[in-house]
């Protein structure tokens, strides 16, 4: 059974000496294989013990609190601790990882000039002109930074041959905007407000248009000298052209490609101190939050009254703009990104010659769903346990064909009551489907993914070729899937991580490679290393919720808050997730009150400029 640190043994942990007692039972029982000289899994303990504070890496230390009080580390066939040296080590790691004084961490994290992500980018041109254009799919894929989101600063280079891309877009959209203008018989247009009566008020008219366009496109109030630098462009092309239209299109294909617009910046005065951001950072913070796209004209306002800081005002604009189609973006991007369904008619496909039925529409309903899903429990504020057990998902007729249920017609995606087998993400297609190998599912992928993805505990790296099957294992047909595994398992190199990831995993094996429902029998029973026995996928659905729920909470509260600050989380943002953790508990974890704590939150209102 794992080891459940009492407050008695936590206090004793305290205060015991580290160099006379605590690092002997490291170097007795972890050295030989996570030292210097042998770091099996990439783990180096003797190196991590020396970077203090510990929680610095708090991901790596949660696996060696996880692994050990679980009895998994050190492996069955090494020398194992006494029972008392055991439980001194877990209570040890945990006074070090859960006790830590976070308010002498007080930190908001800097906030690095960053461009903005193609898909925030044709977000903007979208909400900019109020037209639909496809720019996205004239840029390369966006990387995905080490907090596994493509926001974060330190992946966002900008290279000369995106530059030249923006400048060929720039073109394109200038272009198109004054196409529109011109076939306009309503209301003008963002760019076009006013226009000219004759060439003497020409520079008049642009100048109002400037006026009116420019703080929108810079997303922040812009001061009288940059209007006048952009009225000069304007009257030198007006002098040669005559023409205000195409004089004005020159302008704004200069104004796409400046860095405030291309770049989301923020203010850095040399304070040496931490400093509150403004209403109009705050507004684009919020908007590329939870829209990926840029502030609409009720937070311009807000920013330009400055009240958006207020705490009853900011929290009215969460709801409102979680209630907009546009926060469709939060389900596509942060749910995309998160679970990893993004790669779904991309990287993860099946031949459409063999399998006519895995169409471009079935994909992308797959994809829609678990968007949907992550956007219907935040917009209607549900608990997080109903990641795993909602009653109800969202399809369309062929989605609900491929899923066996009857009565669906159409391609409009709605809500639909759903059966055990298919409530919450476990049963969602999409991610069954990249979860899988080509052709073939792995209990081995989607038990990692359940630690990784779902509930923040990665298992270390597997050692040099553990990934494979040992000859007189593979070539023995009289052998199962799940008992060949089992034999692979038994590696000593193996066993202590498959121990953890493989009964997670076959508790999905009822689901084929692409999320099918496999009516013949399959053995989708699976026990924990907690000694809790399940089957089949409701009861592991049942058993994360009873033993890990805190588990996917802290890990859900970390993914908002690493997507929604745009950056990797730091040590000292684990003050900020431990208060918002607090926080909601005590009404279930609801992912709209997450939310609405993170806008509200220290780093998210602040910023370092040192």
């Amino acid at each position: 059974m794992p080891i459940q640190v009492t407050a008695q043994e936590s206090a004793a942990a305290a205060k015991q000496d580290f160099q006379q007692i605590i690092l002997p039972l490291f170097k007795k029982s972890c050295f030989d294989c996570h030292g210097m000289d042998n770091q099996e899994g990439g783990l180096n303990l003797e190196s991590l013990l020396t970077d203090r504070p510990l929680v610095k890496n708090r991901s790596k230390w949660l696996n060696i609190y996880e692994q050990t009080r679980n009895h998994v580390m050190p492996p069955e066939d090494a020398a194992q601790p006494q029972a008392k040296e055991r439980r001194n080590l877990v209570a040890w790691i945990h006074k070090e990882i859960f006790q830590f004084d976070y308010s002498k961490t007080n930190h908001p994290g800097n906030e690095p000039t960053r461009r903005l992500t193609h898909r925030e980018y044709a977000h903007t041109i979208r909400d900019l002109f109020k037209t639909e254009l496809d720019v996205f799919s004239k840029f390369p894929a966006d990387m995905s930074a080490t907090s596994g989101f493509d926001n974060s600063a330190n992946s966002l280079f900008l290279q000369p041959l995106l530059m030249e891309r923006y400048i060929q877009i720039a073109e394109q959209v200038a272009g198109h905007v004054v196409n529109l203008e011109s076939a306009r018989t309503d209301s003008p247009s963002s760019f076009f407000q006013f226009k000219p009566e004759n060439d003497l008020n020409a520079s008049l008219a642009f100048r109002k248009n400037l006026q009116v366009f420019l703080p929108r496109a810079f997303r922040r109030d812009v001061k009288e000298d940059e209007i006048n630098d952009y009225l000069q462009l304007f009257e030198k092309h007006y002098s040669t052209s005559r023409n205000f239209v195409t004089s004005s299109q020159k302008v704004l294909q200069a104004i796409l490609i400046s860095p405030h617009f291309l770049f989301r910046i923020e203010s850095s005065p040399r304070q040496d101190k931490d400093i509150r951001i403004n209403d109009w950072e705050l507004a684009n913070r919020l908007s590329y939050f939870l829209w990926s796209s840029m502030p609409d004209d009720e937070l311009f306002k807000c920013a330009k009254e400055n009240k958006l800081h207020h705490p009853d005002i900011l929290t009215q604009q969460v709801i409102r703009m979680l209630a907009d189609p546009r926060s469709k973006a939060l389900g596509d991007n942060f749910g995309g990104q998160w679970l990893g369904f993004q790669h779904l008619g991309t990287r993860i496909r099946a031949d459409p010659i063999d399998n006519p039925w895995c169409t471009d529409s079935l994909m992308d309903a797959m994809k829609q769903e678990t968007s949907m899903f992550v956007r219907s429990l935040i917009q209607n504020n549900r608990p997080a346990r109903e990641l795993l057990l909602a009653d109800y998902t969202f399809v369309n007729e062929e989605l609900a064909r491929h899923y066996r249920i009857r009565g669906i017609k159409g391609k409009e995606m709605r809500r639909v009551p759903a059966t055990s087998q298919r409530g919450g993400l476990l049963g969602h297609a999409s991610i069954l489907a990249v979860t899988s190998y080509p052709y073939q599912t792995s209990p081995v992928k989607r038990g990692t993914w359940i630690l990784t993805d779902l509930l923040g505990t990665p298992p270390p790296p597997p050692p040099a070729g553990a990934s494979e099957f040992d000859e007189s294992i593979e070539e023995n047909d009289r052998l199962s899937f799940k008992q060949k595994l089992a034999r692979h398992s038994n590696d000593t190199r193996c066993s202590s991580c498959h121990r953890q990831i493989d009964p997670l995993g076959f508790g999905m094996e009822s689901f084929d490679w692409f999320g099918r429902y496999r009516s013949r029998k399959i053995d989708n029973r699976g026990k924990l290393p907690s000694g809790t026995e399940f089957a089949g996928l409701q009861g592991l659905k049942k058993v994360l919720v009873q033993e890990r729920l805190d588990d996917v909470a802290q890990n859900l509260v970390q993914k908002l808050l690493s997507f929604g600050l745009a950056r990797q989380l730091e040590f000292y943002d684990q003050k900020t997730v431990q208060e918002i953790l607090a926080k909601t508990k005590k009404n279930d974890f609801r992912l709209r009150e997450i939310i609405i704590e993170i806008v509200n939150s220290y780093p998210f209102l602040n910023k370092r400029t040192n």
